[in-house]
């Protein structure tokens, strides 16, 4: 894979002599080495999939559009969506107003699938999607197991100026008793604005879904 890329200097680190969870044709499965998270703080760990997928596969060659402030791309687009928004671009503003971890993890993320949809031939974004979630786990030790975002009525699509909720819900790996925690980002159009982790201590994804249900909010797609 060819791709020049500049990550922020926070991102950079030391890559660690541990394997990268791996199975089948370009997928990152599987829990991480529990090595590997005594070993490494995720910026070693995102300094060592960033490698792995830069010397993949030879020369192929995978082109990134990067943005800032680009109303029209929540993160990173993943297809063409017409002449206003090209798949491929990751919008590096949204990436700065993350955590820094989770930030490292989206743009791996967006990397991953981009290598599935532009070198691997997979067009189905719930397939790269879910590939490249692993690749997201790897570099943070979290697990999104859920995401919700505000309602919208039935056949409209999220203005430019519109303001609006999303919330990411993770399981911690290794973390006892399995209890969820939840990263709520404010937004304006598609563009992430601020974060914070709500307070609630979540049991079990019912009660996630609950809270967001109170505030209106629903997985994506659901309307």
């Amino acid at each position: 894979m060819q791709l020049a890329v500049s990550p922020p200097a926070e991102w950079a680190g030391t890559v660690p002599a541990v394997p990268v969870p791996e199975a089948g044709r370009g997928r990152f499965l599987g829990a991480v080495p529990a090595a590997a998270t005594r070993r490494a703080s995720w910026q070693n760990r995102f300094a060592a999939l960033l490698s792995r997928l830069l010397t993949r596969e030879g020369a192929r060659r995978v082109t990134i559009l990067i943005s800032r402030g680009n109303e029209m791309v929540r993160v990173g687009q993943f297809a063409n969506a017409g002449f206003m928004v090209q798949g491929g671009t990751i919008d590096v503003g949204d990436l700065e107003r993350l955590p820094s971890h989770v930030a490292g993890g989206a743009f791996l993320h967006e990397l991953t699938e981009q290598w599935e949809r532009q070198a691997n031939g997979t067009n189905a974004f719930n397939t790269a999607h879910s590939i490249a979630v692993g690749a997201d786990k790897y570099v943070t030790g979290e697990d999104r197991i859920a995401e919700f975002e505000t309602r919208i009525a039935p056949g409209r699509i999220r203005g430019a100026v519109e303001d609006w909720t999303w919330w990411l819900c993770y399981r911690r790996s290794g973390s006892g008793g399995g209890r969820l925690f939840v990263l709520e980002m404010t937004m304006r159009g598609m563009d992430v604005q601020t974060w914070r982790y709500r307070p609630e201590n979540f049991s079990n994804l019912v009660a996630v879904s609950a809270a967001a249900q109170g505030l209106n909010m629903a997985p994506p797609g659901a309307g």
